[in-house]
C-alpha cells in the first residue's frame, strides 16, 4: 500500500506539474510575443485573401480581353485542375479552423496558430495558380490549340514555323500588354 500510494503521489505531482505549464503556455498565447504571433498570422491571411479576390478579378479581366483563352487554356495546360485542388486544399484548412471551434473541441493557441500559418501557405500557393492562370487565359488562343494538335503531322518550312512563331508572339506582347494596361487603370479594392 506504501508502494501504491508512492505512485499515485507522484502522477498527481506530475499532474499538477504539466497542469502549471499549461497555464504558463496559456499566459504566453496572451503575451505581447504570443498576440503578436497571432496578430501577424491574421494580417497575412487576409492579406492572402484580398490577393485571392484580385486575382480572381483579374481572371474575368483576362477573360473579357480574350474570351477564347478560357477554352484554349484548358487544353493547353493543367492549370484548372491544379487550381481547383488549391482551392480545395484551402477550403479544407478554412473549414477545419471554422468547425474546431465550440466547447467541445476548442483548438488550443498552438493549434489555431498552425492553422492560420498553414491556411496563409495554401493561399499563398493558390494566388499563385490564379495567377498563372489568369495570364494563361490571357495568352492561349484557338490558333495555339490548333497549333498544338497539328504538330509533326503537316509538314512546314523553317520560314513557316518561324513567321507563325512571330505572329504568336506579337499576337500574345498585344494581349498582355492590354491586360497589364488594364490592370494599372483599374486597382482592384485596395491598392
Amino acid at each position: 500500500m506504501n508502494d501504491l500510494a508512492g505512485v499515485q503521489g507522484s502522477m498527481v505531482k506530475d499532474a499538477a506539474t504539466m497542469k502549471k505549464w499549461e497555464k504558463q503556455y496559456n499566459a504566453y498565447l496572451t503575451t505581447a510575443k504570443g498576440y503578436a504571433e497571432k496578430i501577424a498570422a491574421a494580417a497575412t491571411l487576409y492579406q492572402d485573401g484580398m490577393q485571392t479576390l484580385t486575382y480572381l478579378w483579374e481572371i474575368d479581366q483576362a477573360r473579357k480581353i480574350n474570351p477564347e483563352g478560357v477554352f484554349a487554356s484548358m487544353s493547353m495546360n493543367n492549370l484548372y485542375m491544379e487550381t481547383a485542388a488549391e482551392f480545395t486544399k484551402a477550403y479544407r484548412i478554412l473549414n477545419k479552423v471554422i468547425k474546431a471551434g465550440g466547447k467541445e473541441s476548442m483548438l488550443n493557441g498552438a493549434e489555431r496558430t498552425m492553422l492560420l500559418w498553414q491556411l496563409s501557405e495554401e493561399l499563398e500557393v493558390l494566388n499563385k495558380k490564379l495567377r498563372s492562370l489568369a495570364l494563361s487565359v490571357c495568352i492561349y488562343n484557338f490558333e495555339d490549340v490548333w497549333n498544338r494538335a497539328i504538330a509533326g503531322k503537316i509538314e512546314k518550312t523553317n520560314g513557316m514555323i518561324a513567321s507563325d512563331a512571330i505572329r504568336r508572339h506579337s499576337k500574345a506582347m498585344k494581349q498582355v500588354t492590354r491586360f497589364y494596361r488594364m490592370r494599372q487603370e483599374h486597382k482592384p479594392w485596395f491598392q
